[in-house]
């Protein structure tokens, strides 16, 4: 044994400095999560209105009933305050400036959105998909949504020789929010979930290739399945806070013949959420603020957004009642990831230096083979909300490069 342990400083080097090539898997083109016997899908693209009244008269009436339950002072009782007197007209009347949609992919209602903005001047349209993070959705995008898809309008000039624009695609993911979830008792995981949604940007919408920008865990986690699966498809992919798991670096570890216990790893990683039982409102809530706090060093999570920013992203899936779900959405897609590929396409990461999950550079190199940026934030939760100017830009500087 000697022998072997002298070498392990010089396999662990070689591993640090030549990252090696993992083939994806095979998947299945094809999968059916609807109701009944599996048939065509209807590819329909057809608008669709977000209309939350009836819920939030009742997340109102709950709020208020349980308020008192939460110490004054806290974080906890001003997300309380503020969703007991929430004003849907005004943010329905937002939310519903932008286009939604929604479509059926592999039997299930598939939400998103789609920004087509008609340019007069000579411009250069780009399609990306943005996909958000674990316990969020469109909401975390709707302040970047603008300026990708007119900068000029904030005063942005994007672009060495045409003006940039995009297209923007912000999907709802199956089994959350305004998504559905499979009816046959079975879950989706990461490879049926970048299925769809890769469907979703090839075939309802015509894109023949797409920028990818995927948000810290979940997010990140689709954005990278795509891009490895889907290679021909993505341009570019730029990701918050990739995770790595502990069996993926094993993994490769073993490539270059070192045992997986050889190299201890002691980084957190966020891929086990406990189970909800009750669905109660308050206990919803709690859940969800613990799921951030837990994310980030930052107590008070509102320092970094405004309050009703956060208390609108939180409330998105206890008025849609799919909180559990999009838990087991998370389960399957983290915990019991089925893919431990390398990904091939240009690909930018932002790492937050205040997440809990940061992951170094050094690793990260050997599941991105062409990683030729990497970025360093000080944003952590709902980064997209907190500093949209800031991640607009780095979007549009990485794509102008490839395009």
């Amino acid at each position: 044994t000697l022998p072997f342990i002298a070498l392990i400083p010089i396999l662990f080097y070689i591993y640090l400095i030549i990252p090696i090539y993992i083939n994806p898997p095979n998947i299945d083109k094809d999968s059916f999560f609807g109701s009944g016997e599996a048939h065509k899908d209807d590819e329909t693209v057809y608008p669709y209105l977000i209309d939350l009244s009836t819920q939030v008269r009742e997340m109102r009436r709950m709020a208020q009933e349980s308020i008192n339950e939460v110490d004054e002072g806290t974080f906890e009782r001003r997300i309380w305050s503020f969703l007991s007197d929430f004003n849907w007209d005004s943010h329905a009347h937002f939310i519903n400036s932008f286009p939604h949609y929604k479509t059926q992919i592999e039997g299930l209602s598939i939400h998103f959105i789609h920004t087509e903005i008609k340019h007069q001047e000579k411009v250069k349209v780009i399609p990306i998909l943005l996909l958000p993070a674990s316990f969020s959705g469109f909401w975390s995008f709707i302040k970047i949504l603008p300026i990708l898809s007119n900068p000029s309008r904030y005063g942005f000039d994007f672009g060495i020789r045409d003006t940039l624009v995009f297209n923007v695609v912000i999907p709802s993911y199956p089994m959350s929010l305004f998504s559905d979830s499979p009816s046959n008792q079975t879950k989706v995981d990461n490879l049926s979930v970048s299925r769809i949604i890769n469907k979703l940007m090839t075939d309802r919408l015509s894109y023949s290739k797409f920028f990818i920008f995927g948000d810290g865990g979940i997010g990140s986690e689709i954005a990278s399945t795509i891009s490895t699966l889907y290679p021909s498809s993505v341009s570019g992919l730029i990701i918050r806070d990739p995770t790595a798991t502990v069996q993926g670096i094993r993994n490769t570890l073993q490539l270059y013949f070192l045992r997986s216990d050889s190299i201890e790893t002691k980084m957190p990683l966020p891929t086990h959420f406990p189970r909800i039982e009750d669905e109660s409102f308050a206990v919803s809530l709690r859940y969800i603020i613990d799921r951030y706090g837990e994310s980030s060093f930052s107590p008070d999570l509102d320092r970094e957004i405004t309050l009703d920013e956060i208390s609108t992203s939180f409330s998105f899936f206890l008025l849609t009642n799919s909180l559990r779900s999009h838990i087991d959405l998370l389960d399957t897609t983290l915990s019991h990831s089925t893919l431990h590929a390398t990904t091939t396409v240009p690909t930018f990461v932002i790492s937050s230096t205040i997440s809990k999950f940061h992951v170094p550079k050094s690793l990260l190199a050997h599941t991105f083979l062409n990683l030729t940026r990497y970025d360093e934030i000080d944003g952590g939760i709902l980064y997209p909300l907190s500093k949209s100017t800031e991640l607009a830009k780095k979007i549009f500087s990485f794509v102008e490069l490839y395009v």
